[in-house]
């Protein structure tokens, strides 16, 4: 699991390593439900870029900063 994701898991207080088999299952879950969010965010960002009609990328570069910060790749 990503760094900060894993440490706003711990953070949160929700435990999934006392899970037992289940861990493994449920820690992809929190994952990818991390990232579709952080996805939805940056579309929306990059759908602010697109109506600002290019000026300078601010929006995109946003986006892909926090991407980044993060550990999700495109």
């Amino acid at each position: 699991m990503k760094k900060l994701i894993k440490q706003f898991e711990r953070d949160s207080g929700l435990e999934i390593y006392g899970l037992g088999l289940d861990r493994v299952k449920w820690k992809s879950v929190v994952e990818k439900f991390s990232e579709m969010i952080l996805d939805e965010c940056c579309l929306k960002l990059l759908d602010m870029d697109e109506n600002t009609k290019g000026h300078h990328n601010y929006y995109k570069h946003a986006a892909l900063e926090i991407k980044k910060h993060f550990g999700v790749e495109e």
